[in-house]
């Protein structure tokens, strides 16, 4: 269904209004009530049909390249109404591959629908902060040739470089909550200097430690709190624990 109500969409369908042939467009259907319940209520065929007949509307076109169920649950697997509900748009020509977008840091709640040969993708966290999906996706997907789509590849903005030391958020905006992080001299220094120098030089296998130095809130997400690894050169990153 898209951002912003679908204004998202109607933007796209008015951008490519006459190069339709020339671009690839995805949407995504959000759930129609709390995703941790069971997929026939919060992707029940009816709704499957609904959400993509109004972004067909909105998106100005007869078919998606790719509609994608969101906020991905492993127990949605062995439910059939929202897979009906994509077989059978399929079959009538208003979408062409089917999708799922993997629950935000549980990457390996989509490694059972990878293996199960219904879908055709899977969108997925994944930079060189969070490597989860290397260990049991990437394989899973890799064997039952289903694609990927990675999202957050600059981690919420932190590796555009932009997010420094004393970094104040504009009141409003979305990052402040997912992301509620007061940066030290120690990691504005070993992630920008990553980012403008050392990203040509990594060497597989070279590791270190780093945390964020931050205020906790209700927002902030556990994923934050932890310590991630990342791969960089050991001689140009200071302030951090080497891992052997």
């Amino acid at each position: 269904m898209g951002y912003g109500g679908g204004h998202s969409e109607e933007v796209i369908g008015q951008a490519f209004a006459n190069n339709r042939d020339k671009v690839k467009i995805a949407s995504k259907i959000g759930p129609k009530c709390d995703p941790a319940s069971p997929a026939e209520e919060a992707y029940p065929y009816e709704w499957v049909i609904e959400c993509t007949e109004k972004s067909l509307k909105r998106l100005n076109t007869d078919y998606l390249d790719l509609q994608q169920i969101h906020t991905w649950r492993d127990h949605y697997t062995e439910e059939s109404g929202w897979f009906r509900a994509m077989q059978k748009l399929k079959e009538d020509g208003k979408i062409r591959s089917i999708g799922v977008s993997a629950e935000c840091w549980k990457p390996d709640g989509a490694v059972r629908i990878a293996e199960s040969g219904k879908i055709d993708s899977i969108q997925v966290i994944y930079n060189v902060f969070d490597q989860q999906p290397i260990e049991k996706l990437f394989p899973a997907a890799i064997a039952n040739n289903v694609g990927i789509i990675v999202r957050v590849s600059l981690f919420e903005g932190l590796l555009a470089g932009k997010i420094r030391a004393g970094h104040k958020w504009v009141e409003g905006d979305e990052s402040a909550r997912t992301f509620n992080l007061i940066l030290d001299d120690a990691v504005e220094t070993s992630v920008n200097g990553m980012i403008r120098h050392d990203l040509n030089e990594v060497k597989v296998g070279d590791k270190a430690v780093f945390t964020f130095d931050m205020t906790p809130s209700a927002n902030t997400h556990p994923v934050y709190h932890l310590w991630h690894l990342m791969v960089v050169t050991k001689d140009k990153l200071t302030k951090m624990d080497i891992i052997k």
